[in-house]
């Protein structure tokens, strides 16, 4: 009669005792359930740990493009209407000889401001922005700034003795530089692609940074009044 019994106690969770316990398939089940709720669990944490990771990689590149763009602002604003130069033989109204304190291509520019000390010993410096390739189809934009008295043009390559470099952001596509104002032989003021020759500073000056294709990286357009204008 026992003998009877014993498998249908087993088989409805009745052990010989009369307590009631898990079969073989419910614990299985229970196993099987477990395991799924972990793997979602560890999945779940997986994706919480990219979704950290990609928003502190986003939320770095954009402080880092908002930086530049203070930088950039602060030395356009403070950019000099006069500047000295021992390389050229015109004389300002205060007796030393003039340069060309401003002069602007679509992929570089060049002038005279006045930087704070924490760049060097302060005062009035020469300053070069551009777009450098260091390796193939990759550019740079760089930064250059060099006491105001070297004059233009004389260390266009960034290496000479004096120049102070800084890399602002690496692996670009390319830049451009416009400039609004009124040159001395032109009619009405409008954008150009060019500064040079005039002996006032252009009114507004824009940068525009490309990216290679499939950078996350964005650059607003970067439009600053210069004040001394």
């Amino acid at each position: 009669m026992i003998k009877h019994l014993l498998p249908h106690c087993l088989k409805s969770g009745i052990s010989e005792n009369g307590e009631s316990g898990l079969t073989l398939i419910e614990l299985l089940v229970a196993l099987v359930l477990l395991a799924f709720v972990s793997v979602m669990l560890t999945g779940g944490l997986r994706f919480s740990a990219r979704a950290w990771e990609s928003s502190n990689a986003r939320l770095e590149r954009t402080e880092r493009i908002q930086a530049v763009q203070r930088l950039l602002r602060g030395n356009f604003s403070s950019a000099q209407s006069r500047g000295r130069s021992p390389t050229t033989g015109r004389r300002s109204a205060s007796g030393g000889p003039e340069q060309d304190v401003f002069v602007g291509g679509p992929e570089s520019v060049e002038f005279v401001a006045q930087l704070p000390r924490h760049y060097g010993q302060g005062g009035l410096y020469r300053i070069a922005i551009d777009g450098i390739s260091e390796k193939l189809n990759t550019n740079n934009l760089r930064i250059r700034w060099n006491p105001a008295e070297t004059g233009f043009g004389d260390n266009n390559d960034g290496g000479g003795e004096g120049w102070t470099e800084k890399i602002l952001l690496a692996d670009i596509e390319g830049i451009k530089f416009q400039y609004f104002g009124k040159l001395d032989k032109a009619e009405n003021e409008d954008w150009t692609d060019n500064w040079s020759g005039s002996r006032k500073l252009p009114g507004l000056v824009r940068l525009s940074v490309e990216f290679p294709k499939g950078d996350p990286r964005r650059w607003p357009t970067l439009t600053v009044k210069l004040i001394t204008a």
